[in-house]
């Protein structure tokens, strides 16, 4: 329970004395109604005192083009980083692209507002290889399908929110 409400019913508590039944009842049901007003059943964020809810994001990949090497998707909730950088990212993982089922799963992430990268890593280097021009020579894909023109699509444009339980984002790889 929220320890500020935990104090409130002390103090509420400690002001009546309860010689008279009706004064409990009047005690009980005005903290059960605080209780369910403040919405304290929610967990909550310890440092910011708001309520802490996560969700589920769900990428459905599509057009792998062969099973060799790994898939690398970096999940970014700020543009530190974005795209190349996927140690910075707020959560990655690397899949091997032999048997990939075609589904990544983020779990209990909390509502907010996010980015992610795909690369269709075949030689398992760990970045996207591109050529002399400076054009991917492996798989790349970003959320929302967006593509750049020049380079990578910028953060905002990419960017998705997650306010619900779960989401679910079909992305098609880019040879």
């Amino acid at each position: 329970m929220n320890p500020i409400i935990v104090e409130f019913i002390a103090v509420l508590f400690s002001r009546f004395k309860i010689n008279d039944g009706r004064i409990m009842y009047k005690t009980f049901y005005l903290t059960l109604t605080l209780l369910l007003m403040t919405g304290s059943y929610y967990p909550l964020d310890e440092s910011s005192g708001k309520i802490n809810e996560s969700g589920r994001i769900i990428i459905h990949i599509e057009n792998l083009k062969n099973q060799d090497g790994s898939v690398l998707i970096s999940l970014y909730n700020n543009p530190d980083g974005y795209p190349e950088d996927w140690e910075s990212a707020f959560q990655y993982q690397v899949i091997s692209a032999d048997g990939f089922s075609g589904e990544i799963y983020f779990e209990n992430i909390p509502y907010g507002y996010y980015v992610f990268a795909i690369i269709h890593d075949e030689n398992d280097n760990l970045k996207l290889d591109r050529n002399l021009f400076g054009i991917p020579r492996e798989g790349y894909a970003f959320s929302n399908n967006v593509r750049g023109r020049f380079g990578p699509p910028g953060y905002d444009s990419a960017k998705f929110e997650l306010n619900k339980s779960e989401i679910k984002q079909t992305i098609t790889l880019i040879y």
